[in-house]
């Protein structure tokens, strides 16, 4: 999570454990490379929701093959 643009939080809160592993910090290429990963999730998205149906007849109606980065 990047809320201000001068620290990050991230971590993993896993269902069954008091171990969160959860980190934040203010070291400005964690932060940006937080930011990017955000905004290319956000590209993601609505490039795919702008494109569904042709999304769907390529990549399956879940859109699983997307998730196939092996390309069989």
């Amino acid at each position: 999570m990047v809320s201000d643009g001068e620290e990050v939080t991230y971590g993993k809160l896993p269902k069954k454990s008091v171990n969160t592993g959860v980190v934040t910090t203010k070291n400005s290429s964690m932060v940006f490379l937080a930011q990017e990963y955000v905004l290319h999730d956000a590209y993601n998205l609505r490039t795919l929701s702008m494109l569904k149906s042709e999304a769907q007849k390529k990549f399956g109606n879940d859109l699983e093959g997307v998730r196939n980065i092996y390309f069989d």
